[in-house]
């Protein structure tokens, strides 16, 4: 078992679960600093200092009852951002052979869900995708100004690999269900979808 995916087998299913998958740069709100539990609390203390100004702003007078529900609110608020607006997308791919399918899911705001014949899956693929920086000079002045606050931001802007293992579908179409730095990561799961599938790798 990886601690960057979630793969069991039962019942002639395969399931695997990913948060990483991403063949792309990552957002500048690096994921280190900015993470979806602390945006989470950022925006749910915006929107109850947003509720406490339109009170003050329409005469309601603050007392200790409001500070009081003003936190069960947050926590609430803190609740419902992380579950609804700010969770981290993850992708699933489920091989079954008994209904003969491939499917593959991103779950996001609006869901992404292909499913695709288990004949078409033709070949288990490994890939390497080189990420450099699209904007040196940025990079550059973002690691000033951060630098010049104390607060340098850990992994900013470095060239890396990504290994990919996609599912090959007929017709040549590859669809990516994980992705990492580490190339032993990518090649053992491969091999276990090789392994479960009954195909090769490409």
């Amino acid at each position: 078992m990886s601690d960057t995916y979630d793969l069991s087998i039962e019942d002639g299913t395969l399931r695997l679960r990913t948060g990483s998958y991403s063949t792309g740069h990552g957002s500048v709100l690096h994921s280190g600093i900015y993470n979806p539990e602390l945006i989470s609390s950022l925006a749910a203390g915006a929107f109850l200092i947003l509720i406490f100004v339109i009170a003050l702003a329409v005469g309601i007078k603050i007392t200790v009852a409001y500070y009081i529900a003003g936190g069960a609110v947050f926590f609430a608020l803190l609740f419902l951002f992380r579950m609804f607006v700010f969770y981290e997308e993850f992708l699933s791919a489920v091989i079954d052979r008994g209904a003969d399918t491939v499917s593959v899911k991103i779950n996001k705001a609006l869901p992404d869900l292909r499913v695709f014949k288990l004949p078409e899956l033709q070949a288990i693929s490994l890939g390497t995708v080189h990420l450099e920086p699209e904007n040196p000079d940025g990079v550059d002045f973002v690691k000033r100004i951060s630098a010049q606050h104390g607060a340098p931001i850990p992994g900013f802007g470095v060239k890396k690999d990504l290994h990919t293992v996609a599912l090959r579908f007929s017709g040549d179409r590859d669809v990516v269900v994980f992705s990492t730095e580490q190339e032993d990561d990518a090649r053992e799961l491969a091999r276990k979808l090789e392994d479960f599938a009954g195909v090769l790798s490409a």
